[in-house]
């Protein structure tokens, strides 16, 4: 018998000894990828005071570690609750946790989780829409139109907010038939963090990448990510790695590209 197990494996065989089934784990480096992607500032902030920004992406990078590490912890607590116990019948792996607050836990703490998990969902929600209705007004609309009158933009934000609220909820209705709301999520998002790392990486690390480059590095990559989510069984793990090397490999041979033909063209 292998001397490593897991935390599932060893909590599902208190009760029930070595009958209990074996549990493996996997864990993909790529899971940690998105992360990359995941934190964007804006460059007044940092400017402001950069020892402060510095010590919040630390830190935040600690809670994170240790919040996931909660989330595991109660899935494999899960696992062996429902080990001992019968799992009741469910449309989706999402309900699990979902049926096990209103099924298992004492009335008073299941009151206090569901009132945590709707205060939880209500704050990301909140700044989700404000992110875009913002990103709206003063990424498209300002530049589009000139627009410089401050009560004016703030009166189509709050409309914008709304809007957007109404969009979420329109797609919150077709996505009830795409599966775990986890995974789909993450998909979505990995499709996306693939370029738009790749674009970081560019600024960061390279002097000689032009702009032309890199709109059509994330161009081809949103489109071949696209393709390999439809067309592909590769894991959602892996999207972030695959779109950021497609995308940093597009932009610097369509850098190199411009460069030589505005050499050619200047001689």
């Amino acid at each position: 018998m292998s001397r490593h197990k897991d935390v599932s494996t060893v909590l599902s065989r208190a009760p029930l000894g070595l009958a209990a089934p074996l549990v493996r784990v996997e864990v993909h480096l790529g899971s940690g990828l998105p992360a990359f992607a995941m934190v964007g500032l804006p460059e007044a902030v940092v400017r402001e005071s950069k020892e402060r920004v510095r010590s919040a992406l630390v830190t935040s990078g600690f809670v994170v570690f240790a919040q996931f590490a909660l989330f595991l912890t109660i899935g494999m607590m899960l696992h062996a609750y429902y080990t001992t116990h019968p799992l009741p019948s469910m449309a989706s792996n999402d309900e699990i946790f979902p049926a096990f607050i209103v099924r298992s836990l004492p009335h008073g703490i299941a009151g206090l989780v569901i009132a945590a998990v709707f205060a939880a969902a209500m704050s990301n929600l909140s700044g989700s829409l404000n992110s875009l209705a913002s990103t709206t007004v003063l990424d498209f609309y300002q530049p589009l139109t000139g627009e410089t009158d401050d009560a004016r933009l703030l009166r189509l934000s709050r409309w914008l907010t709304a809007a957007w609220g109404i969009v979420l909820m329109a797609i919150a209705v077709l996505a009830r038939g795409w599966g775990s709301v986890f995974t789909v999520g993450l998909t979505i998002a990995s499709i996306v963090y693939g370029p738009m790392l790749g674009a970081f990486l560019l600024g960061v690390l390279t002097s000689t990448t032009t702009e032309r480059g890199v709109i059509a590095g994330i161009g081809v990559s949103l489109v071949a990510m696209v393709a390999v989510r439809v067309f592909t069984p590769l894991a959602w793990t892996w999207y972030v790695l695959t779109g950021t090397a497609i995308c940093v490999g597009i932009s610097l041979v369509v850098s190199g590209f411009s460069r030589t033909s505005s050499g050619r063209t200047s001689v």
